[in-house]
C-alpha cells in the first residue's frame, strides 16, 4: 500500500497523459486523403470555380484513367491506395469539392 498512488493522482496523470497524446493526434490533420480527394483536388486546382455538376462530369471524363472505375446509379467506384475499389456516394461530392477549395484558399495564404 505505501507505494501505490491515490486514486485522484492516476486519474490527473491519465488525463494528463491523454491531453498529451490528443494534442499530438490532432497535429496529423485527421484521416488521410483518399485518391478520389486528390483527384478532386488537382482539378480544383485546374479550374477554382467548378462546381459540383461540371466536377461530376470532369470525373466522368477521367473514368478511362487510373483512379475512377465507374459512375452510376448515384455512386462513384474508384481505386484506392491499396487497390481496393472504393465507392462514395455522389451527394458527398459537394463535401469533397468544397473541402478542396478551403485547402487551396489555405496553401494561397501560406505561400503569400
Amino acid at each position: 500500500m505505501y507505494y501505490q498512488k491515490p486514486l485522484e493522482t492516476l486519474l490527473e496523470e491519465a488525463h494528463e497523459a491523454r491531453s498529451i497524446f490528443m494534442s499530438f493526434n490532432g497535429r496529423n490533420g485527421g484521416k488521410p486523403k483518399d485518391t478520389l480527394q486528390k483527384l478532386i483536388e488537382r482539378i480544383v486546382e485546374k479550374e477554382p470555380k467548378i462546381d459540383c455538376n461540371r466536377l461530376l462530369h470532369r470525373l466522368r471524363a477521367e473514368k478511362s484513367f487510373d483512379v475512377i472505375v465507374d459512375v452510376m446509379d448515384g455512386i462513384i467506384s474508384f481505386e484506392d491506395t491499396t487497390g481496393e475499389i472504393t465507392d462514395a456516394k455522389i451527394a458527398a461530392l459537394k463535401h469533397r469539392l468544397s473541402r478542396a477549395k478551403k485547402e487551396l484558399v489555405a496553401k494561397a495564404g501560406k505561400s503569400d
